[in-house]
């Protein structure tokens, strides 16, 4: 990540003549395995006052991808790229057709290989009907996490199907209410936040559909968790 930082301003020029405006927002960053391509991913404001998720690739500064929504009057819809895996599968949230927002995959045609850094990416609804849900993690074996939110307006952490909608699963969360999965490793560890029982957020890792509690005898209360490696875990007070 370091060595692009230099080059996250072409994140928001490649867009300016595009109909885009000043804000933008980097969420994500990878870089692929055999001819070490950077992509970054996140979202950019349209002069219609929304946002959409986009593409760059830091390699090649002409490759600038608004990646569109799940609806089709683009102007009247918002998207975000939250995070990018290293086979350039993207996953986010987007608005729908009918309003709701739900979790979205992006993802590029199998024969589309590295050599090819600007490739045709599709959009996919991950998301159920009826509930709002987003993605925030992918790993590189496709395993996609996030939240949901139930109809009586509680959080859940999610694991999503690339897909289809009906692949989504909720994980535990044995102590409260509220919970987000905010990442996942190579080996399908989780980690994120979930409430106990007086609704303060603590830092939990999920392993085999079982919660663990990182700080259950801490007061200290809400907490960020990262996942890295096989199953190294890094967190702070937000």
């Amino acid at each position: 990540r370091d060595s692009s930082l230099a080059n996250l301003n072409t994140f928001s020029q490649a867009f300016n003549a595009d109909g885009f405006v000043g804000d933008s927002q980097e969420l994500g960053i990878t870089k692929t395995p055999s001819l070490s391509l950077i992509y970054t991913v996140g979202w950019v404001g349209k002069s219609v006052g929304n946002r959409h998720a986009n593409l760059v690739c830091l390699s090649y500064p002409d490759c600038a991808k608004d990646l569109g929504t799940l609806a089709t009057a683009l102007d009247k819809a918002d998207s975000q790229a939250n995070a990018i895996n290293s086979k350039r599968e993207i996953v986010g949230f987007s608005t729908t057709a009918n309003g709701e927002t739900h979790a979205a995959f992006w993802f590029s045609d199998p024969h589309d290989g590295e050599t090819i850094p600007c490739p045709v990416l599709f959009i996919r609804d991950i998301g159920p009907d009826g509930l709002h849900s987003e993605a925030l993690a992918i790993n590189d074996k496709t395993q996609i996490v996030g939240y949901v939110v139930k109809a009586d307006g509680v959080e859940n952490a999610a694991v999503f199907s690339s897909t289809s909608p009906l692949g989504m699963t909720t994980l535990p969360n044995p102590g409260g209410r509220n919970s987000r999965a905010l990442g996942i490793n190579g080996v399908g560890t989780i980690v994120g936040w979930a409430e106990d029982s007086a609704g303060n957020r603590h830092a939990v890792v999920w392993r085999n559909n079982v919660m663990t509690d990182l700080n259950a005898n801490s007061a200290e209360g809400d907490r960020k968790s990262v996942v890295y490696g096989k199953g190294v875990y890094l967190g702070g007070r937000r």
